[in-house]
């Protein structure tokens, strides 16, 4: 979490969202030397690829031109991308290490994050030098409610019960959520390269899922 917020905070989010989608990639490779029934099919390896090629269409191939720069922004990209790889070793351990109680895990994980994460928060932050707004602290609740806590409870069920690949397939569905919900709700028109990531994502997804 920390690693890709502070990254996010110096590189253009396209970028980000590129370097990100190396997390299906990742855990594929991964999946196949330490999850027993994970393999890397051809099919898969093509499906997985197609799907970043997906992203990166999606994205814009012009995001990839903010590669390198200064050391600042190359070290905000390799963050990024080390948050990458580290949701994908978490799923793969996830897979190995849990068994049966989901919340019992899910609530583990959460009680460790946050022992490592706030001595660094103190340290580097200063929390107590600002002064949120109302709308600041409602945010920080829901999204310690929903996204995180909610979310890692579904996140170790569906690794249990389909495993870490398809898990990880979820990164190359929330982009096309993203702009599905942009076109429905606030009327936006995708552009032709747009839809040709789109088409590439789904293509990608159906071909991995063929054994």
């Amino acid at each position: 979490f920390y690693l890709i917020s502070w990254g996010q905070q110096v590189i253009d989010s396209a970028l980000a969202g590129i370097l990100m989608a190396i997390m299906p990639l990742a855990t594929l490779s991964l999946a196949h030397f330490f999850v027993a029934g994970e393999r890397m099919t051809a099919n898969r390896a093509l499906g997985f690829s197609l799907g970043f090629g997906g992203i990166v269409v999606l994205m814009g191939p012009a995001a990839l031109a903010g590669l390198g720069g200064s050391l600042l922004a190359v070290t905000a990209q390799a963050a990024v991308l080390a948050g990458a790889l580290c949701y994908a070793a978490n799923s793969v351990m996830a897979r190995r290490l849990i068994e049966a109680d989901f919340l019992v895990a899910s609530t583990a994980v959460l009680i460790v994050a946050t022992v490592v994460i706030v001595p660094l928060a103190l340290v580097l932050d200063r929390p107590w030098t600002l002064a949120p707004s109302a709308g600041s602290v409602a945010a920080i609740v829901w999204l310690g409610v929903g996204p995180t806590a909610l979310a890692t409870l579904l996140y170790f069920t569906l690794i249990a019960s389909a495993g870490p690949t398809f898990m990880s397939l979820v990164n190359y569905l929330s982009p096309m959520v993203a702009l599905l919900a942009g076109v429905a709700l606030l009327g936006e028109q995708p552009g032709t390269s747009a839809v040709a990531g789109l088409g590439l994502i789904l293509l990608g997804i159906a071909l991995s899922r063929r054994r």
